[in-house]
């Protein structure tokens, strides 16, 4: 069976036609089915290793490459570039389920079902049921609700319309709440959907405004919409991990990128001169979000929140009006540690504005909380894209007590990403290695590929030995490294390993010695020193002559001939 043929299990198929329904509406499986036909198996295959199915649509003249991830579907992706999942991804998904064996056409029909309303029964007097004469679940409603629906559109309409240059951000977060409780009545679909949806309707409604306060008013609805996502997410009481999965950590994660976007090409001057007030109440509003959502929220406020203070809202006058925020908060009686240590973290960022870097430092010090090291990388990133390479040093010298023991990927990321660069531009060598092994012993793995790394057979073998390590522990690649460079660097490590194993007193143990002298005598040949091996090997052997298990074993080595 080719990759293209590969059969999927019933499992895998139920996943994917469950989480075509919950994902697509009814119009969009419609188009899909119209894309589908376009697809064709010579360019579409299924990857069993990794669980998934590529191929290419064809829509209106261009094609489109699409992946339908059928373990985690919301890692599917297509580039068309849509934030929302797309007609593309639906017709993929329903050529993987045509491979399968399945009819797209039911598909659509089951969609169609689970939306249609469902017509009361009445029951006759023989017992069997007929349907109702009500036409659909809307007359259902009260007079009153229906009243109450009408009214609330024609207030949203009224909003929209009296969208204005002059409107107050006020009335943006009206017209936000509008929107959304419109949006939430009506949706359904996945998270992803429903919020890429709602984002479509708040770029529409701002379509009249001027350019800069329209980018404004799309960052200030995205917080809006954030906020409410995290809202949503906590009244769901899933856990963060789990928020994955069920797309609120993925879609945040769009809507942040997309609002750094926005913020990175909205014109400042004009925004500065012309819209000052509402650029007061988004500052406002974020500094409200931060403090209610928290370091650790799926919506990403401190990423957000340093982003936009470090270029969009980076003004003295809005930046004078934050830092009495701050302060304000921090010595709020009704504050959480949290917040005291979030508005801290504010404070830092402010201080690092102003190039006052050493108050940020001490700032962070006193964190009690929220000290985290990754919470300083975009500083070093900074340094590093500056070519400020002292205050880079300076900063990663400074972090070393905040360094967490059971992080090994930020380690990775403080040593690849910051480090090494350093080294490369200033040749530091001596003091990437100082950090190294002030952070031991959880620095050892990647210490140890710095020392192979920059050819300090030495102090690998130091390393080594400090950590009791034998040669069996160590990577057969690393030891051919040392070998081949300095091989003498590699006796101490075999004679400690060998008085090590001879010292458990143990049959296995007498084994893997006789198998480090064999190492060990390669080595003293390697060296061309076979006197010092035939030297050594025989006070071993008188030492050891009373260990009969352990004679046996250099017999059987051929180490006794």
């Amino acid at each position: 069976m080719g990759e293209k043929e590969a059969r999927l299990s019933r499992e895998h198929i139920q996943y994917l036609w469950e989480e075509a329904l919950a994902n697509f509406p009814v119009p969009l499986l419609q188009t899909g089915w119209t894309l589908y036909r376009s697809i064709s198996d010579s360019h579409s295959k299924v990857n069993a290793e990794k669980s998934t199915y590529t191929c290419n649509v064809v829509d209106k003249g261009r094609t489109y490459a699409v992946m339908i991830d059928y373990d985690f579907f919301n890692l599917t992706t297509c580039d068309c570039g849509s934030v929302a999942y797309c007609a593309h991804i639906a017709a993929a998904v329903m050529s993987l389920l045509s491979m399968q064996g399945k009819r797209p056409e039911l598909l659509i029909r089951e969609a169609e079902e689970r939306v249609a309303p469902s017509i009361p029964s009445i029951v006759k007097r023989d017992g069997t049921k007929k349907p109702s004469s009500a036409p659909n679940p809307p007359s259902l409603l009260t007079p009153k609700k229906v009243k109450e629906q009408k009214d609330q559109l024609k207030r949203l309409e009224s909003e929209q319309a009296s969208l204005k240059e002059n409107s107050d951000a006020e009335s943006w977060s009206r017209l936000f709440a509008g929107l959304y409780e419109k949006r939430q009545n009506t949706m359904q679909g996945s998270v992803h959907v429903q919020y890429s949806l709602l984002l479509q309707e708040f770029d529409q409604s701002g379509a009249s405004l001027p350019e800069t306060l329209r980018e404004l008013y799309r960052i200030y609805m995205r917080l809006e919409l954030l906020h409410q996502m995290e809202h949503d997410w906590k009244k769901s009481e899933i856990s963060f991990y789990m928020s994955y999965y069920n797309q609120y950590y993925h879609t945040c994660n769009a809507i942040q990128e997309e609002i750094r976007v926005i913020a990175r090409q909205i014109n400042r001057s004009v925004l500065y001169s012309r819209y000052g007030d509402k650029l007061e109440q988004t500052a406002q509003m974020l500094h409200q979000f931060i403090m209610i959502g928290g370091a650790n929220s799926p919506a990403g406020w401190l990423i957000l929140y340093r982003y936009l203070w470090w270029g969009m809202l980076n003004h003295s006058e809005y930046c004078e009006r934050e830092l009495v925020r701050l302060q304000r908060q921090m010595k709020r009686p009704e504050a959480t540690l949290e917040q005291v240590e979030l508005a801290r973290l504010g404070l830092l960022h402010m201080r690092m504005l102003e190039g006052d870097e050493q108050t940020a430092l001490e700032l962070f010090a006193q964190q009690t909380v929220l000290k985290d090291p990754v919470l300083v990388v975009m500083y070093l990133h900074y340094f590093k894209q500056t070519d400020r390479w002292d205050t880079l040093q300076k900063w990663l010298r400074w972090m070393i007590p905040f360094m967490k023991q059971d992080d090994e990927e930020f380690l990775e990321t403080y040593v690849h990403d910051f480090w090494e660069p350093l080294v490369k531009r200033t040749g530091k060598q001596d003091e990437l290695l100082q950090a190294m092994t002030e952070l031991l012993p959880y620095s050892s793995d990647i210490y140890g590929e710095l020392l192979l790394k920059m050819k300090r057979y030495q102090q690998w073998v130091d390393l080594q030995m400090t950590l009791d390590y034998s040669p069996g522990e160590l990577d057969d690649s690393d030891l051919r490294k040392v070998s081949a460079g300095q091989p003498e660097m590699l006796l101490p490590l075999y004679h400690q390993s060998i008085e090590r194993c001879i010292a458990w007193r143990k049959r296995d143990a007498y084994q893997e010695a006789a198998h480090y002298l064999t190492k060990l005598r390669d080595c003293y040949y390697k060296l061309k020193s076979p006197e010092r091996w035939n030297e050594y090997f025989a006070h071993l052997r008188d030492k050891h002559s009373r260990l009969r298990a352990f004679q046996e074993e250099l017999k059987r080595s051929k180490l006794i001939l």
